[in-house]
Parts: structure tokens; C-alpha cells; sequence
């Protein structure tokens, strides 16, 4: 395990010092976004590689979701871009391309950080500071992507949380990543408004959107240990 862990590592510091450093001396816009998502891909398939079977651990019950706290917590995720955002791409072709490969974006960064990095914290210190901890490393990896301010560290970890929380109450990591390539498609077509909403409007959105997802887990938590367990399992128990 502490061997593949270490490649994964490995990998992911010469993605990154690869996209970010060297290849924008050379390239910018689409060539730029394109070489770098093929870097996105080797490293997924890296990852898939070695850690295939943790990724796809978790049996997906997908009706948790359609809980009124998940849908709100979603839809407010979705819309801090629209209200706030301000990325503006060049012409609608550079957002076209941006938007596309935001769907190996998020397949990159929720197979490592939800479906490797998360799984295994939780398997040793609890789902809490599992989701925690590995949305620090979430936050932390984008720093040379995005400017580091107070809102941009505050948006990146509560929507990894958000994420985090969805992966760990409905065990799928496709509605994740689903999640989180629509959020990126959006921001590359940001500004949608003609004049978008104060900055730390978003912040205030996406925490707001981490507490209705921490509500619902916990709910959810509560009810499933409300559920009368099978008697043969409590007779087993008295035995032991």
C-alpha cells in the first residue's frame, strides 16, 4: 500500500510541476489546457491502475441524494459560479475546450482524493477527519492553478468537503465526479451575469452548502443506526 501510495505521489508532483511550471513556458490557452489534460490522463490511468479495486469499493446507493438538504446543497455548489464567477475565456471556442475537459478534471482529482486519499484515511481515522485531511491535500494541490486568496481557499475546500460528504454518504464516487465536472464546465463559461456578485458571495454560498450537507449526512447517520438490526445478529452478540 505505502508503495503505491508513494508512485501516486510521485505521479502527481510531476503532474503538477510538469503543467504548471514547465509546459507554460512553451504553451498557453487550448494548446496549454490540452497537453495538460493528457497529463490528467496518465496520471488517472495511473491511479487506476494501481488502486482500481479501492476506488470501486463502495457499494452506490444513489437514492440518498435525492435527500431536499443534498439537492439544496448541490444546486447552491452549481450556482456559486453562475452568481460569481469571472474566469473569462477568450472566445467560446477556448470555453468549449475548457468545459470538455473539465470532465477529466474531475475524474483525475475525485479518483485520487475521494476515491484513493479518502477511503484510505477513513479506513484509519474516521469519515470526519478523513474528509477533512484529504481536502486539505485537495486545497493544497491547487495552489500554482488558482491565485491562493482567503475566498479562492475557502471555496476549494468547501466544495471538496461538499464532494467528500456526497462520496461518503451514497458511496458513489461517479456522481461526484459527475458533480464536479458540471461545476467546472459552468465556470468555464463564467461571466454568465453581465455584472456577477461580490466574491465572497461564493464563499458564503458554498459554506452555507457544506452545512446543508453536513446536516443531511448526519440525518442520515442517525436514521441508519435507528434501523432495527436482524434478530439472528443480536442473539449472535448475547453469545459472544
Amino acid at each position: 500500500m505505502w508503495l503505491r501510495l508513494g508512485v501516486a505521489a510521485l505521479v502527481e508532483l510531476t503532474y503538477a510541476v510538469t503543467t504548471r511550471v514547465w509546459l507554460p513556458q512553451y504553451y498557453d490557452g487550448i494548446s496549454l489546457e490540452l497537453l495538460t489534460t493528457a497529463g490528467r490522463l496518465i496520471s488517472l490511468l495511473v491511479f487506476f491502475l494501481l488502486f482500481r479495486q479501492l476506488i470501486f469499493s463502495r457499494q452506490p446507493h444513489l437514492h440518498h441524494a435525492l435527500h431536499p438538504l443534498a439537492v439544496c446543497a448541490v444546486v447552491l455548489l452549481l450556482l456559486t459560479p453562475v452568481l460569481v464567477r469571472h474566469y473569462a475565456l477568450p472566445s467560446l471556442t477556448t470555453q468549449l475546450v475548457f468545459a470538455v475537459t473539465s470532465v477529466a478534471v474531475a475524474f483525475k482529482e475525485e479518483f485520487l482524493y475521494r476515491g484513493i486519499l479518502q477511503n484510505i484515511l477513513e479506513s484509519r481515522l474516521g469519515v470526519l477527519q478523513a474528509i477533512i485531511f484529504s481536502n486539505v491535500m485537495f486545497t493544497l494541490y491547487h495552489y500554482g492553478a488558482q491565485p491562493f486568496t482567503a475566498w479562492n481557499l475557502t471555496e476549494i475546500f468547501s466544495a471538496g468537503c461538499i464532494l467528500g460528504l456526497l462520496y461518503a454518504a451514497t458511496g458513489s464516487l461517479m456522481l461526484a465526479i459527475a458533480i464536479h465536472a458540471l461545476n467546472d464546465a459552468v465556470w468555464s463559461f463564467t461571466p454568465i451575469l453581465t455584472s456577477p456578485l461580490p466574491r465572497p458571495l461564493g464563499s458564503v454560498l458554498l459554506i452555507t452548502a457544506l452545512i446543508l450537507c453536513c446536516v443531511w449526512v448526519c440525518a442520515l447517520t442517525r436514521r441508519s443506526s435507528r434501523r432495527p438490526r436482524p434478530p439472528g445478529s443480536v442473539a449472535a452478540e448475547r453469545r459472544r
